[in-house]
């Protein structure tokens, strides 16, 4: 409820369409901006440093959040190199207060659920684990690119995400697909006792017979 000014420059480090929220952080912490009511109007890219941003704290569910009263203007800077702070997952969970809203990194991550054919659902909370200590990835970001994707179901190197928490609970957020290694495919769906006819056409038209109701969408390629 107190209002607080950020004289020094901030990077942005994610930010999605969800109450226009940001995610900002500089050598001394990181901060999650919740702007429902879009007070921030200029675009800002992934890099972009952020100077004189003014608004009020809050906290939804024990994380820490800002609520800017002013558009801040133009990038200070842009391009900048963003690095995530690698730590462990004991160190998160240890210390995850620390942590929030932060760019980190974990190594040898393996996602118990993945078993080479579940995919990743909205708003789930999946385990993640270096074989010692595990946390949650909570898939919060609805238009996030692995959502529908296969999870891995090997090591990952290297996995980056965003600290998080709900209450007492640590979390982390995925940015992207690239993020935690997840390569990008279509999920194949098999629908049986459907049929296309002529083949080969001669008329330059086909008919496709499906025992589904409805509407059906349809895309040919060549």
């Amino acid at each position: 409820g107190v209002d607080y000014t950020l004289t020094g420059e901030a990077l942005l480090t994610f930010q999605k369409m969800e109450r226009n929220q940001k995610w900002i952080e500089d050598a001394t912490g990181a901060i999650l901006i919740d702007d429902s009511n879009g007070i921030i109007t200029t675009t800002y890219n992934e890099g972009d440093g952020i100077t004189g941003i003014s608004g009020t704290l809050s906290e939804f569910a024990g994380l820490l959040q800002f609520r800017p009263t002013m558009d801040p203007g133009a990038p200070s800077s842009t391009g900048n190199t963003l690095t995530p702070q690698v730590i462990t997952p004991a160190m998160f969970v240890a210390n995850f207060e620390d942590y929030e809203s932060e760019l980190i990194a974990f190594a040898n991550i393996t996602y118990p659920a993945g078993d080479g054919t579940a995919t990743f659902e909205i708003d789930t909370d999946y385990d993640v684990t270096d074989g010692t200590t595990t946390t949650i990835h909570r898939t919060s970001v609805e238009d996030a690119d692995y959502i529908g994707q296969l999870i891995p179901n090997a090591v990952i190197p290297t996995y980056v995400a965003l600290g998080a928490r709900f209450n007492d609970t640590p979390q982390v957020i995925v940015r992207r697909a690239s993020d935690i290694g997840v390569i990008l495919g279509t999920v194949e769906n098999a629908l049986e006792q459907i049929s296309i006819y002529p083949n080969p056409s001669t008329t330059g038209y086909i008919n496709i017979d499906s025992p589904l109701n409805g509407d059906m969408n349809v895309i040919i390629y060549d």
